[in-house]
């Protein structure tokens, strides 16, 4: 079964972007292909991240992420338990702090990697919801191009996200 997916997290960080600066909270939105085949399936798509950084800055992240699911034992109640990897490579890392004067304003890249577990419902017409909750690591790095030298941050990320996912062929249903 092939199906589009889509859906939205809130995300807690303590990732540290220099020292004594973390990211606290924020929100991030997904969408994507997942490919599925009995108890497994794999995903694929596009994902944003935006996390707030003291009160006067913010950090954002565009990564194309990979995700394989694995369902576990059998459905009860109308909703089916799994477990999941994810593997993001990061294009886009911008750090904005206000009024300092090392702004870390330039782009960068890395990497976020973790996994969780969730629960799927039974389909809502042809829509499946599912609601997850993950533990990743995000790492990244800049370039110079401040002149005041590359800036790196690396730190976990608690997320729960609500998802939804609409089959674009038939089968025995999307895990």
């Amino acid at each position: 079964m092939v199906a589009v997916t889509g859906g939205g997290a809130y995300a807690l960080s303590d990732l540290e972007i220099e020292p004594g600066e973390d990211q606290n909270g924020g929100w991030a939105w997904d969408a994507g292909l997942r490919v599925g085949r009995g108890r497994g399936s794999l995903g694929v798509g596009y994902e944003r991240m935006r996390l707030d950084l003291r009160a006067d800055g913010k950090s954002t992240t565009s990564a194309i992420y990979l995700e394989p699911r694995f369902t576990l034992g059998m459905p009860t109640g109308g909703v089916q338990p799994y477990l999941f990897a994810h593997g993001a490579r990061i294009f886009d890392y911008d750090v904005r702090l206000c009024c300092r004067l090392n702004n870390a304003t330039s782009s960068g890249d890395g990497w976020m990697v973790g996994g969780g577990f969730g629960l799927i419902t039974r389909p809502v017409g042809t829509v499946r919801f599912d609601l997850s909750a993950g533990v990743h690591r995000l790492s990244g790095e800049s370039e110079d191009n401040t002149g005041f030298g590359p800036w790196k941050g690396a730190g976990p990320i608690i997320d729960v996200r609500l998802g939804a996912s609409v089959p674009l062929t038939r089968g025995s249903g999307m895990r």
